[in-house]
């Protein structure tokens, strides 16, 4: 399949097992989120990976230099190295944008299940909760408890990312500094997640509890998961939840 449109290869099966493994990936955790970009380029689909890859926060780091004072060479200045992305927040609001584009469609007869899981992963990786909760691809307890705490998580950086911005903003009027042009998206980033601010852990399970997708509620009231949910909570629930399963 050619790669020269995101469209043109939506519903070729390489597509689907690669949309597929980026999924897991993302699931699994930033250590593993790398592998699922460089998985795309192998897959001759770089811009996949440069669609995906926009949610490091941009910084600058000065790297070590040091003598070998055994070959006589002297130290050598180095200057700052870029990192991330600059254009972060206008990033996460395209992805946004586009999780609830691609949810919008569901029901079109175009929709196809390698839209579903690109929508799965453009929601997760824009905290956007009630998208995800609603896409077929992430239907089951872990999955739900994976969007929750990934938003929360999301939440917070969105905060001091944009709290370290206004200060630099307030500094740089004249000359800004790179990677604070983008105030307006931070706040309408915080405005839609808004009301994961207040969101705690048993916030989180009742909801799962209470889910409008019968596996999601069936899974929660197994024993296993509800053990799961009693420990994270803190130690009263997991103290009741010990007391009601000895008796």
């Amino acid at each position: 399949a050619g790669a020269s449109s995101p469209r043109a290869v939506m519903d070729d099966p390489s597509d689907l097992a690669l949309l597929q493994a980026c999924l897991v990936r993302l699931k699994a955790g930033p250590s593993q989120w790398s592998a699922a970009l460089d998985l795309c380029r192998s897959s001759g689909q770089p811009w996949r990976a440069a669609s995906l890859a926009g949610g490091l926060p941009y910084g600058r780091i000065t790297p070590e230099t040091s003598d070998d004072a055994d070959l006589g060479e002297e130290k050598k200045e180095e200057g700052p190295v870029e990192f991330g992305n600059p254009d972060r927040a206008l990033w996460k609001r395209t992805a946004w944008a586009m999780s609830r584009a691609i949810a919008g469609s569901a029901s079109s007869p175009a929709a196809s299940k390698a839209s579903e899981l690109e929508g799965a992963i453009y929601a997760l990786l824009s905290d956007d909760t009630e998208t995800g909760l609603a896409n077929p691809s992430l239907r089951s307890w872990e999955d739900g408890l994976l969007i929750h705490l990934r938003s929360m998580v999301g939440r917070y950086v969105d905060e001091v990312l944009a709290a370290h911005n206004d200060v630099r903003r307030t500094v740089g009027v004249r000359y800004p500094y790179r990677g604070s042009e983008h105030g307006p998206y931070e706040r309408e980033q915080l405005t839609s997640t808004s009301s994961i601010a207040t969101l705690h852990e048993a916030d989180i399970f009742r909801a799962l509890g209470a889910s409008p997708y019968k596996q999601v509620r069936d899974e929660a009231s197994d024993p296993f998961r509800a053990a799961i949910a009693a420990f994270v909570t803190g130690s009263h629930e997991a103290s009741a939840f010990v007391t009601r399963t000895a008796n």
